[in-house]
């Protein structure tokens, strides 16, 4: 009697769909925790961009005694479209990028943005937070210098500096540009058009008022509450184009994305007293990371405020001279 043929080597063809079977449970079961680990590297490093920025405002502030303007114009109130830079021009310096601000200095402020392309075409890496989807996309701003010399490559950023009571504030509209700075000046926030702000004036507290946050909040969701859709992208806060796109204020609390904001607002029965609910929400802080947003401290340090919050609460750590006790949120 012959012996028995051996059992071939290798695996049946259920044996194999079985291995498949576990490779796909087990790559199911590490996708979300390798999701999680780099958006917690993201937000790390997006953490340490803000505290960077941060810095970059105490040592600012230690040269001029005032903080940066928020942003800069040819005179108070002009128009929507008069605005010459951002408060983050002004910080060039501090952040390494003397060259750059030189580059800035050098052309006159009157002069068409064609002039500045050196400082349109730069690159800031601690400008962008990592999971910012727009992070280093260029766009023609929506209102702005920009939008009305039509350039079209303005640079986006993913943070803003703090204008407290921006909106309805005492019945004015973006009161902090239409009106002088004295009005209502206990509800602004540290940063204001041609006017930099002083520590002694934050009597509040330097830990307890925000100095600057996250303002990528851009949605790319079609929804007729955002229209018109062309505008994706182009109310993103922005570097280099001043007001609009540089502040945001805390009238409302923050929002991931500017729909979270609108919808927020049709539920709890919000009204508006200028514009409509998707112009003011497009003012707001926000940011990319899940449940909150990451904001720097007039004291320099930085933490994320839960999208949660107290409204009222946050609207008070928004200002800078309320006289309003409160405790920030850890």
């Amino acid at each position: 009697m012959g012996k028995r043929s051996p059992r071939p080597h290798g695996f049946t063809l259920v044996e194999l769909l079985v291995v498949i079977g576990i490779i796909g449970v087990l790559v199911g079961l590490l996708m979300p925790a390798v999701q999680q680990a780099r958006e917690a590297a993201r937000r790390t490093q997006c953490k340490s961009h803000l505290k960077q920025l941060a810095l970059a405002c105490h040592h600012y502030h230690d040269i001029q005694r005032t903080l940066p303007s928020g942003a800069l114009a040819r005179s108070d109130a002009p128009s929507d479209l008069d605005w010459r830079a951002t408060g983050f021009v002004l910080l060039l310096p501090q952040i390494e990028q003397s060259p750059l601000a030189d580059a800035y200095a050098s052309v006159d402020g009157n002069a068409p943005l064609t002039a500045f392309q050196q400082v349109i075409d730069a690159e800031i890496e601690i400008m962008a937070c990592p999971s910012d989807s727009f992070a280093g996309r260029r766009v023609k701003p929506y209102w702005g210098r920009a939008d009305r010399e039509k350039k079209k490559d303005i640079l986006v950023t993913s943070y803003c500096f703090n204008a407290g009571g921006k909106w309805n504030v005492g019945g004015h509209r973006d009161y902090f540009v239409r009106r002088n700075h004295t009005d209502h000046a206990e509800r602004q926030g540290l940063f204001t058009v041609n006017r930099g702000v002083a520590f002694p004036e934050i009597i509040d507290g330097l830990s307890n008022t925000l100095l600057l946050g996250e303002g990528a909040q851009v949605d790319t969701q079609e929804s007729p509450l955002l229209t018109p859709p062309d505008l994706n992208g182009r109310v993103h806060a922005m570097w280099l184009e001043g007001d609009v796109h540089c502040m945001r204020g805390t009238h409302w609390g923050p929002f991931r994305t500017i729909l979270n904001c609108v919808e927020h607002q049709i539920e709890t029965g919000s009204t508006t007293a200028f514009g409509t609910l998707r112009d003011e929400c497009r003012y707001t802080f926000g940011g990319p990371h899940p449940g909150g947003v990451l904001m720097a401290w007039a004291d320099g340090s930085v933490t994320m405020v839960q999208e949660s919050v107290d409204v009222t609460l946050w609207q008070n750590l928004g200002y800078k001279a309320d006289g309003i006790p409160v405790q920030r949120p850890e």
